[in-house]
């Protein structure tokens, strides 16, 4: 009887051997697999969202994807957000008043861009190289804008630096000598000189002034 359990022990204690070495094994072949495996998954991944070569156009990869349009919902989005200042007592300031400020904001912007026709090449130094056409465009985002804010109702008073540039200086003189009011201040109230009340979709159009423009770039690396 006791030779028989001996037996089964020792069965058993080669058994559990057997299965420590085949797992010793087996860990020892992950450990060795497993970081080599993973470093090409993500060597990989970052290849597909971020290298742009002409292959990655003809497979239309997600990298190329987003970064040709970046309107997709997956793109990683850009937001500007501006604040202006506000005048408001324009009309006690024009009295004598001192001005009372406030900040108004944030206005947000998503920044949108497209490239249009884009090719790749290579220059004499064997350096990679992609031309392309960029549209860019701002879209506002009322819904992280500030409460009430609409850039093209909410009005902001601001002082009217382009006429004050203007004061005592030769081009204000011209301009005080063009026969048509229109194109003179002299038919200006002191509200309108000092100060101007518009929108702020209305000031951003007006310095750009409401133009799109497509500009040729090219970008290279080494």
């Amino acid at each position: 009887m006791e030779s028989c359990c001996e037996c089964c022990t020792k069965t058993v204690t080669r058994r559990t051997g057997i299965g420590l070495f085949l797992f010793a094994v087996a860990f020892l072949t992950i450990g060795m697999w497993l970081p080599s495996f993973l470093r090409h998954k993500i060597d990989a991944t970052i290849t597909d969202r971020v290298t742009l070569t002409q292959q990655s156009m003809d497979d239309y990869t997600d990298a190329y994807r987003v970064w040709q349009d970046s309107s997709q919902d997956d793109a990683v989005p850009y937001y500007y957000k501006v604040w202006v200042t506000n005048c408001t007592n324009p009309v006690e300031v024009i009295g004598g008043a001192r001005p009372v400020l406030t900040e108004i904001g944030p206005f947000v912007y998503r920044l949108y861009t497209k490239r249009l026709n884009v090719s790749f090449d290579v220059d004499d130094y064997n350096r990679a190289r992609v031309f392309f056409q960029k549209w860019e465009y701002y879209v506002y985002d009322t819904e992280n804008s500030g409460p009430g804010l609409v850039d093209t109702e909410t009005q902001i008073t601001t002082l009217r630096m382009p006429f004050q540039s203007l004061v005592n200086t030769p081009m204000n003189q011209l301009y005080q000598s063009k026969p048509n009011k229109h194109d003179n201040f002299t038919h200006w109230n002191d509200y309108d000189r000092l100060f101007a009340t518009r929108t702020l979709r209305y000031r951003v159009c007006a310095h750009a002034r409401c133009t799109v423009h497509i500009d040729l770039h090219f970008e290279s690396c080494p």
